[in-house]
């Protein structure tokens, strides 16, 4: 993506904003517009029992009886804002809930050990683009990894001044 038009990738969540280095899903606006969308007809409840994760809605509770309390608040959201349930996504009750990067358990997130297992054998970049898909996959799991920004500043350094080298003494890309 061209560095002109990153702002345009900007999306708002009960977080802050954020914006997208490349554009996600080949999709133009589609994501921001969504999670925009969601964010506001869901504004009384996020945090509290609900989240939404670009295009999952996920709602946590601790007992059955507040999860069904809090699934209807939701379905009136969406419904009275003319969004409707694909049957086969919605998921009720589950202990715990699997995205593509993490796993949301009763005591909290956990990283996917499959995407562990391919940050640690990833080949180390030789190029700067290499060097971003790294950093992309890394930064999703910054949370799980003590002391994650002071290790990646200097990779990010790299980028930020355009220039990295690949040392064949070494093997390595730094």
């Amino acid at each position: 993506m061209h560095k002109t038009n990153i702002h345009k990738t900007t999306f708002r969540t009960h977080e802050g904003h954020y914006e997208f280095l490349v554009m996600s899903f080949g999709l133009c606006n589609a994501l921001a517009t969504f999670q925009a969308t969601m964010n506001e007809i869901f504004q009384p409840y996020l945090g509290w029992f609900v989240i939404v994760l670009f295009d999952d809605i996920l709602i946590y509770s601790k007992m059955v009886d507040e999860h069904l309390l809090h699934f209807t608040a939701i379905s009136y959201c969406l419904l009275t804002n003319n969004f409707f349930f694909e049957e086969n996504k919605v998921h009720v009750c589950l202990c715990y809930y699997r995205i593509p990067w993490s796993y949301y358990l009763p005591n909290g997130v956990e990283a996917d050990p499959k995407k562990l297992k391919v940050m640690i054998a990833w080949p180390v970049p030789t190029n700067i683009k290499q060097l971003r898909g790294f950093l992309g996959l890394t930064g999703f799991y910054r949370k799980f990894i003590c002391g994650y920004a002071s290790i990646v500043f200097p990779l990010n350094r790299f980028i930020e001044e355009g220039w990295f080298r690949v040392d064949s003494k070494s093997s390595r890309g730094f």
